[in-house]
């Protein structure tokens, strides 16, 4: 029999030798990276900063006309070992405006005003190269608040057996806006965010978030309102309709049927409370000539609240010259 133990030894030393080359690859690799990343850090770059603007001795019954920026973003020239602290820090520098200072001025030109200050703030070694916003404008007008009336951009869309019921409850509303006089005069009224609800079978209430303000100097005591709506299954209704022209241009007509028959749905428990008088159904006089075989279709142009679904018997008519 023929043993293969030494076969065995020198695969053995080979996956050793593999293992050995393979680590000192990596470290060499390491190694090579480290310099790299040191020999970057020598190196200058530009980079943003944030620095935080905290303003202090604000006018109370004054409102800037545009607003007062939170961030200035500051471009420096640094090393990358200064860029890296900065980092590693997660220092997020603050600056101090006292608006004592700048009552009686227009503007604040900030390369010019505030360089100095952000200077002794950064890293002796930063190069400050610009600064964001560039100027901050201080337009001052005297604080206004009123109160205006909500828009509701709301579209429903019930279950099919199901309706609306009574009228829509939002609330507030009213929101009460405040700002520069100028601009709060502007505002007539606040519209909801454009909003979407399918298959309702219930009443229900919704929080429905308002749009933004259209200045970003504007402030709303709310952002959501509240809205109820009632719903409540449908039953079927039945009434007839006298049938009116419009466009007669002077002529008298005479129209064949009188009446339609209008079939519509409504909340159950208000059927009875239709009054057929707020029907108005009409032909129009002036779509004559392109009628088929001189029908000319029959539209229901007014009708009662909280009514739906109307289906009409005849669905046409006829109009003569009497």
């Amino acid at each position: 029999m023929v043993s293969d133990k030494p076969e065995v030894k020198q695969s053995n030393s080979v996956k050793i030798n593999l293992r050995s080359e393979w680590s000192i690859y990596s470290w060499c690799l390491l190694l090579a990276v480290i310099l790299w990343v040191l020999t970057g850090l020598n190196e200058t770059y530009l980079s943003t900063l944030i620095v935080q603007a905290k303003y202090t001795n604000i006018p109370k019954d004054k409102i800037y006309v545009h607003p007062l920026p939170k961030d200035i973003k500051v471009q420096v020239q640094a090393s990358g070992w200064d860029l890296f602290t900065n980092w590693i820090l997660s220092s997020k520098e603050e600056l101090n405006i006292d608006m004592t200072q700048y009552a009686h001025k227009a503007y604040i030109v900030s390369n010019t005003r505030i360089k100095e200050e952000l200077r002794l703030k950064l890293a002796h070694k930063m190069t400050i190269i610009s600064i964001d916003p560039d100027t901050i404008y201080l337009s001052r007008e005297a604080k206004m608040s009123r109160r205006v009336p909500i828009v509701l951009k709301l579209n429903i869309n019930c279950d099919k057996h199901y309706g609306i019921s009574d009228k829509i409850k939002l609330s507030p509303d009213f929101v009460t806006i405040c700002g520069p006089q100028s601009l709060v005069r502007q505002i007539q009224y606040i519209e909801t965010r454009d909003t979407v609800i399918d298959d309702v079978d219930k009443s229900q209430t919704y929080a429905i978030d308002l749009k933004a303000m259209p200045y970003s100097s504007l402030s709303a005591d709310t952002n959501t309102i509240k809205v109820s709506i009632p719903v409540t299954e449908l039953v079927e209704a039945k009434t007839n309709v006298s049938i009116n022209v419009i466009n007669k241009h002077g002529r008298n007509y005479q129209v064949l049927p009188g009446k339609v028959s209008v079939t519509y749905q409504v909340p159950k428990g208000k059927e009875k409370k239709i009054r057929t008088t707020l029907f108005e159904a009409i032909v129009d006089a002036s779509k004559t000539d392109s009628a088929l075989n001189g029908q000319l279709k029959i539209q229901i142009i007014n009708h009662p609240d909280y009514t739906y679904n109307f289906k009409l018997k005849p669905e046409t008519a006829k109009i003569s010259i009497k």
